[in-house]
C-alpha cells in the first residue's frame, strides 16, 4: 500500500522553516531575473542599479544613485547639488553650503609658485595735495594708546591709485590690512545701471589693487560683514547677505555668501528667511552674524526683521532677536563695545524715499533697541562707508534728499559716551555710495601711523568715482 505524507504529518516548526527557505530561495531567484530583465531591456544605454536612464537628465552616482544632474550627488537617502550643500560622511547628512575648503599648505621655496590670476596696479602714490587747512588748534598730542574712544582728527587727503573696476553701491570689509569692495553697480549704459559680480580688493601700503575672484551673483545694495575674531584666532571670512539682483529694479534675494580671504573661494550658507536687500550686517562678538531692517520684495516695504545667524553653529539657521524699532534701508550696523549701532538710512525706496538723520542701538545682552541722538543732517547712502574707528563711529559722504545737499562732502563722528554727534574734514568732493575702511598701525609713504580709506563711489546716482583717498588719522581727546 503506497503511503503519503500530508502537512498535518509534518511538525509545525519544521514547515515554518521550510517556508522560509523557499520564499527566500524564490525572491532571490526573482531579482536576479527582474534586474537581468531591467538591465538587458536598456539596449545599449545606461543602467544605475536596475534602472535606465537618460544620460542628459541624471547622474549614476558611485554609490549607485540615480540623481537629476542639477543635483548630483548623493547622501544617504538623498541627492544633492554641491554648490549649496555637503555631505556630513560621519552621520550621512545633509548640511548647508558646499564642503568647507581645505587650506593649502605654505609653498616651499622649491615649489614652484602658481601665477596668480589677479590683476594689479603697481602706480606709486602721487604726490599729496592739501585739500583744505588742517583744523586751529587740532592737531593731537595724545600718543597711541589702547584707548577706546578718541576723537578722530584727520590729515590732508591724499590720492591712492585708482581702481580697475567701477563699484557703487556694493559691499565692503577690511582684512589683513586691505579693503575688500564687492558687487554693487559696475556701469551705467545709458538706460539703467548695471551690476557687477567683480571682487577688489586695496592695499594702502602697497597702493595696489587686485582682482579677485568673481562674486556668486551680480547684485546692488549687498551688505558685507568680516569675522575678525573667530574662535580659532585666525580671521578670514566675510559674510555677504541680501542685495537686488539684476539690473536696476532688480529682484531681492534671500541669498547669503562667505568669502574665504585666504582661499579666494566662495561657499553657500543659509538663506535668510526672506528676501532683503539693503539692510545692515554685523557680527558681534558672540560670534553671531546680525541682518537689520533692509526692503522687502516689493523693493520699497522696510522690513522691522532683525534674524540672527550663530557662526560657530554649522546646523544652525537663522533666528530672531528683538525687531528693528525703527525700520528702515541703507544704512550699516556697527558693533561696538556691547552694542550694535544702525546710523542714518532711509525709509521707503521705488516711491517716496525719505532720508533719516536717526540713529539707534541694539544692547546684545539684553536684546533690546533703543534711540539716540539724531545726525546733524539726514544722510543715507553711506553704508558702505561707515566704519568704526578709535572706539567711535564715522560716516563719510552719502546723500541728503532732504534739503539742499544731494550728494554729500561732509563726514561726522559720534561718541557713544557722550550720545553727541559732530562733524569732521570734508571729503575731497562729495561722493554717493563710497567705500571706506580704517588701517592701525600700518605704513604709506614711509609713514606708520592709522589711515582711513575712502575709494569709489559714485559722484551722482549714474556717474561713477575711480578715485582712491587716503588720509592720516590722530587720536586726541581719548576718554
Amino acid at each position: 500500500m503506497k503511503q503519503y505524507y500530508s502537512i498535518a504529518r509534518v511538525p509545525l516548526f519544521q514547515y515554518i522553516q521550510l517556508l522560509l527557505v523557499a520564499v527566500i530561495i524564490g525572491l532571490a531567484a526573482t531579482s536576479v531575473v527582474l534586474a537581468y530583465e531591467t538591465c538587458a531591456s536598456c539596449g545599449t544605454g545606461p543602467c544605475c542599479r536596475d534602472q535606465c536612464y537618460s544620460e542628459a537628465i541624471y547622474v549614476c552616482t558611485s554609490s549607485g544613485r540615480l540623481c537629476p544632474k542639477t543635483a548630483p550627488n548623493s547622501c544617504g537617502s538623498a541627492c544633492y547639488n554641491p554648490t549649496d550643500y555637503h555631505c556630513d560622511l560621519s552621520t550621512n547628512t545633509l548640511l548647508w553650503g558646499a564642503e568647507e575648503p581645505q587650506i593649502p599648505p605654505p609653498a616651499s621655496s622649491t615649489t614652484p609658485q602658481e601665477p596668480s590670476p589677479s590683476s594689479t596696479l603697481q602706480e606709486p602714490y602721487p604726490s599729496s595735495t592739501l585739500q583744505e587747512p588742517y583744523p586751529s588748534g587740532s592737531t593731537p598730542t595724545t600718543p597711541h594708546s589702547p584707548a577706546l574712544n578718541c576723537k578722530n582728527v584727520l590729515g590732508q587727503w591724499m590720492t591712492g591709485a585708482v581702481a580697475p573696476g567701477r563699484h557703487m553701491e556694493g559691499a565692503t570689509a577690511v582684512m589683513h590690512n586691505k579693503l575688500y569692495i564687492f558687487t554693487g553697480w559696475g556701469t551705467w549704459n545709458g538706460f539703467t545701471l548695471v551690476p557687477s559680480n567683480d571682487t577688489h580688493v586695496y592695499d594702502p601700503q602697497t597702493n595696489t589693487w587686485e582682482t579677485k575672484s568673481k562674486t556668486p551673483i551680480s547684485a546692488s545694495h549687498v551688505q558685507a560683514a568680516a569675522w575678525l575674531n573667530p574662535p580659532s584666532g585666525q580671521a578670514r571670512y566675510i559674510y555677504l547677505v541680501g542685495g537686488f539682483i539684476g539690473n536696476n529694479l532688480g529682484t531681492a534675494t534671500n541669498q547669503v555668501w562667505r568669502y574665504d580671504t585666504l582661499t579666494d573661494r566662495w561657499f553657500r550658507m543659509p538663506n535668510l528667511p526672506e528676501a532683503r536687500a539693503s539692510g545692515g550686517a554685523v557680527i558681534d562678538e558672540n560670534h553671531v552674524l546680525h541682518y537689520i531692517g533692509g526692503l522687502k520684495a516689493d523693493r520699497n516695504t522696510d522690513g522691522n526683521n532683525h534674524w540672527t545667524l550663530d557662526l560657530t553653529d554649522p546646523t544652525a539657521t537663522w533666528g530672531n532677536a528683538t525687531v528693528f524699532n525703527r525700520p528702515r534701508n541703507h544704512f550699516q550696523a556697527i558693533y561696538l563695545n556691547g552694542y550694535i549701532y544702525a546710523s542714518g538710512g532711509q525709509q521707503h525706496h521705488d516711491t517716496g524715499p525719505v532720508d533719516r538723520r536717526y540713529c539707534d542701538r541694539y544692547n546684545v545682552t539684553t536684546d533690546t533697541w533703543e534711540q539716540l541722538a539724531n545726525q546733524p543732517t539726514p544722510r543715507s547712502h553711506a553704508e558702505p562707508a561707515t566704519i568704526a574707528i578709535n572706539g567711535r563711529i564715522m560716516q563719510f559722504g552719502g546723500r541728503d534728499n532732504q534739503g539742499p545737499y544731494g550728494v554729500l562732502q561732509t563726514s561726522v563722528q559720534y561718541n557713544p559716551a557722550t550720545n553727541v554727534w559732530e562733524t569732521s574734514r570734508n571729503l575731497p568732493a562729495p561722493r554717493i555710495a563710497t567705500f571706506a575702511g580704517f588701517f592701525e598701525n600700518i605704513t604709506v609713504k614711509g609713514v606708520t601711523g592709522d589711515y582711513v580709506v575712502i575709494a569709489l563711489g559714485g559722484k551722482d546716482w549714474n556717474i561713477f568715482a575711480s578715485e582712491t583717498w587716503i588720509s592720516k588719522v590722530e587720536r586726541t581727546q581719548c576718554q
